[in-house]
């Protein structure tokens, strides 16, 4: 079949049910149409599937007691010896090993620390007698990979930096494994069966989700960048990207289906998005989107092509393009009913003019991609239709509501009562005013039977900041960004004041708006503060101020900021982000000082770069001499000591070079000098990078060049200081030609960013400082790059990083140095500006930016400038 219209459809063909959400599925060989899967019900089921929506549960296998995250199927067990077996893991750290028959354990592999979210398993040879050798590994959040064989622990493996979130075997009769490491790690690392080390992959920008193999020398993985990326293991190189899905990519399955492309090699796709993708493995190109009425986890091929996916709606869903399979009529039509009668917000499709949307008529002309949605009017509502390029036609997927239902599919009202706002609550290495206890049960009867997660909050704290905070921390979780309102709102339920921000509160969350809107009503009021009425109180949510200062410049109030967007939009005016700045700005534009819409940028956008060029020779040269005096071995002889201190302090005092011996003796004691005690050599190097004609050696050394892979999370005061020292030294790179050039071939901000994930919630104000600096400088550097082919990989880590630096800091002088930083990457003037917005919305900045208070006046201008970029973009 060489084209799409020849091309078989997946449709749905039976559906199971779990009692919370799905997590894991997998085939099960043993029986024909057979299905394991894996939920948060804590149970794992063996399912027989028959088809046209017929299937039957096998055996239950309830054993564990937390969330069951993976379930898989070895024929000969895991001796390679006895009958075949089921093995399930999950968030109780267990691996379990069952007897299908019976459903009991037989064993429990007892080796990680931490949940336990993948698992694969390879059956090599022993080359003494030829028996068959079951390596079965398994991996999780505590960052190791263990390799059990023949049942007994082998080998802990730990290259990962982040927790391990999928693993794979490849079918060759080496027995290798890939497995792919989570944010922070976002690579996946190629192991030999042994244990062995053999390559690691890097090209996804966020998280690694899942990976499958395709054949002996290809797999393919997915990851929360949105894209799939397929892997060779002979050229060890990325062949092709797969782009298209809209949000996180959680799986990827390998197939072939005879009645698709004839039988040419497939993958399938599983999104945060809620989609199921089918893709041609040789072009790269889309061939069949399919609607589900929930976020997906995970994705399987079947003996027989057809497909399984794992949903958070509470089921199993299996899907086929054989005749016979295919659900009735009638289960056709529920399921497509509970996929066009989802809730889509307003809020989440960027805000409706329900007057100047389009009528069904429109639905008459053929999309022009697949996936391409389009919202129309029908009678008094709107409803969301997506494109299918395959079948072409506009299919609906939801209509679009003002809220959603206010028990949200968290559960987020059961939740627990929170520690009172009294006593201050330790948690994460922090104090927090409350530390609420939240039922996350997402199962379909909604009791709450999930995990207790820790929601922590400070007073005067945004509570969507807050909101922000709680989803990035716990995405590994199967918590969703689409949940990010229902958090928000349990905040300002439970917490008195989370919502009016009364008082001093009130005033540094306002707005510039707000802020000029309440001293024109101040001003009206006179000296004593009262023009004969109550004063309005803070928590009116900023529209009475807005009114009053409407009112002061001769415009008019409106009744309702509804009232007041409808107008704005009638006048085709752009609007700010949230609703409260959308009638602020509309109401500072109709006075008489509203500002042009041409604007100058912000103040901090774009200068000079930062740079750290005070230096202290005597202090120093007299700190090494120190440091190399206490060491039981000096690093350096009295000579080479002597010549080191005096080339400090000429250096430092004519910017002369020091001479390649005193280089040298620098990287000594580098390599000689424990942790937390070299900061005075770095400090010596940080001022080398600031000169233009010794910036170049210094760089060319290769004991000298490491100075921010020397960074490690600080775990005493002494480490704290040297981790702002290489941080500073970091920022001189861009003094110098050949030091710009340094920090982005080498990717620095890479190694930084993974050595220093906790900065911005440790306790070294210094360092977070020092970091910023770095962003602002690296940020100003790309504003002016054309953004060649080796730059896109540090930009896109640039605006990751500050997206997640923002959810944290709560410095004002930090926030507003991140926010320069998305200003000199985001607005006009940037020539990678495009390439950051597209990157920006993988993290979700604009749900960022609608919790986030300026700190500052100046910041103001540029969050203001943020937020209707970002609005504007869709």
């Amino acid at each position: 079949m060489g084209d799409n219209e020849a091309d078989a459809q997946y449709v749905v063909s039976t559906t199971l049910a779990h009692d919370a959400d799905v997590r894991w599925v997998a085939p099960y060989p043993g029986i024909e149409g057979g299905v394991l899967s894996g939920s948060y019900d804590k149970t794992a089921r063996a399912w027989q599937v028959s088809g046209r929506g017929q299937a039957e549960t096998l055996v239950t296998f309830a054993g564990h007691t937390h969330w069951v995250a993976c379930v898989m199927y070895l024929p000969d067990g895991l001796t390679g010896t006895g009958g075949p077996s089921v093995i399930t893991s999950g968030w109780d750290k267990n691996v379990i090993v069952w007897d299908i028959d019976a459903a009991t354990p037989v064993w429990v592999l007892d080796g990680h620390d931490d949940k336990v979210t993948a698992m694969a398993a390879a059956t090599t040879r022993d080359p003494a007698d030829g028996s068959a050798v079951v390596t079965l590994a398994t991996a999780g959040y505590d960052k190791v990979v263990i390799l059990w064989k023949n049942g007994a622990l082998y080998k802990r493996l730990t290259k990962h930096t982040s927790a391990v979130s999928c693993a794979c075997a490849l079918p060759g009769p080496a027995g290798e494994f890939v497995t792919g490491g989570a944010h922070g790690d976002n690579s996946l690392i190629r192991w030999s069966n042994k244990g062995e080390f053999l390559r690691q992959y890097q090209v996804h920008t966020s998280g690694v989700r899942g990976v499958v193999a395709v054949s002996d020398v290809l797999f393919a993985s997915c990851s929360n960048d949105t894209t799939l990326v397929l892997w060779s293991t002979a050229t060890n190189e990325a062949l092709r990207k797969y782009v298209g899905h809209t949000n996180q990519v959680y799986s990827v399955a390998s197939l072939a289906n005879p009645a698709v492309r004839g039988g040419a090699s497939l993958l399938a796709s599983v999104s945060e998005d809620k989609t199921v993708k089918i893709w041609d493995q040789e072009s790269a190109a889309c061939l069949q989107t399919i609607p589900m009425p929930s976020a997906l986890f995970c994705v399987a091929a079947l003996s027989n092509a057809d497909l399984v996916v794992a949903c958070t709606d509470g089921t199993a869903r299996v899907l086929t393009t054989a005749g016979d399979r295919i659900a009735s009529e009638e289960k056709l039509k529920e399921f497509n009913d509970l996929v066009a009668n989802q809730k889509l917000k307003k809020s989440g499709l960027g805000g409706l003019d329900m007057a100047a949307l389009p009528g069904p008529d429109a639905l008459n002309t053929p999309g022009t991609g697949d996936n391409q949605q389009k919202i129309i009017k029908r009678g008094d509502g709107a409803e969301v239709y997506q494109w299918n390029a395959a079948a072409k036609a506009w299919e609906k997927v939801g209509d679009v509501v003002d809220q959603e239902d206010s028990s949200g599919p968290l559960g987020i009202p059961g939740a627990a009562a929170a520690e009172g706002a009294g006593e201050k609550k330790r948690y994460k290495g922090k104090d927090w005013d409350y530390l609420f206890d939240v039922d996350l049960g997402t199962g379909p009867t909604g009791t709450g039977q999930g995990h207790m997660f820790k929601l922590p909050y400070n007073k005067g704290e945004n509570p969507y900041v807050a909101a922000q905070r709680f989803l990035h921390d716990n995405v590994e979780s199967g918590i969703h960004q689409g949940h990010l309102d229902d958090v928000a709102k349990f905040i300002m339920t439970n917490v008195e004041g989370a919502e009016s921000l009364e008082g001093a509160d009130a005033d540094a969350c306002a707005s510039e708006f707000a802020k000029e809107a309440a001293a024109r009503r101040s001003a009206a009021a006179g000296p004593s503060g009262s023009s004969g009425g109550a004063a309005a109180p803070a928590g009116s949510a900023f529209s009475a101020y807005a009114k009053e200062a409407a009112a002061a410049a001769g415009g008019s109030a409106s009744s309702s900021v509804a009232e007041n967007m409808k107008r704005m939009q009638e006048r085709n005016e752009n609007v700010a982000f949230s609703t409260f700045a959308q009638e602020a700005a509309n109401l500072k534009r109709s006075g008489p000082s509203a500002p042009q819409a041409d604007q100058d940028l912000p103040d901090g956008v774009e200068g000079a770069f930062v740079l750290f060029e005070a230096v202290n020779a005597a202090g120093m040269a007299k700190k090494i001499a120190q440091i190399n005096g206490e060491m039981k071995a000096a690093a350096l002889s009295a000579d080479q000591l002597a010549l080191l201190t005096t080339a400090i302090e000429k250096t430092c005092a004519t910017g002369s070079h020091p001479g390649p011996e005193a280089l040298r003796a620098s990287g000594e004691l580098l390599r000689a000098f424990e942790q937390g005690k070299r900061f005075a050599v770095i400090d010596f190097v940080r001022f080398c990078l600031t000169k233009p004609g010794l910036a170049a050696d210094v760089l060319a050394d290769p004991a000298l060049n490491t100075i921010p892979c020397l960074l490690t999370p600080s775990a005493s005061p002494a480490a704290g200081v040297e981790q702002t020292c290489c941080l500073k030294a970091a920022c001189n790179l861009f003094a110098t030609d050949a030091g710009k050039a340094f920090f982005n071939d080498s990717r620095v901000l890479s190694h930084v960013v993974q050595q220093l994930s906790d900065v911005w919630q440790g306790e070294t104000l210094a360092a977070r400082g020092a970091l910023s600096s770095l962003l602002l400088n690296a940020a100003r550097f790309y504003r002016a790059s054309e953004l060649r082919a080796n730059e896109q990989a540090g930009v896109a880590e640039l605006v990751k990083v500050l997206c997640q630096a923002l959810l944290f800091v709560r410095e004002p002088e930090i926030q507003a140095t991140l926010l320069c930083c998305l200003g000199a990457l985001l607005l006009p003037g940037s020539l990678v500006s495009s390439f950051c917005i597209q990157e920006s919305k993988r993290y979700f900045l604009h749900d960022t930016l609608r919790g986030l208070v300026a700190p500052s006046a100046a910041a103001a201008q540029i969050l203001t400038r943020l937020r209707t970029l970002i609005f504007e973009s869709g």
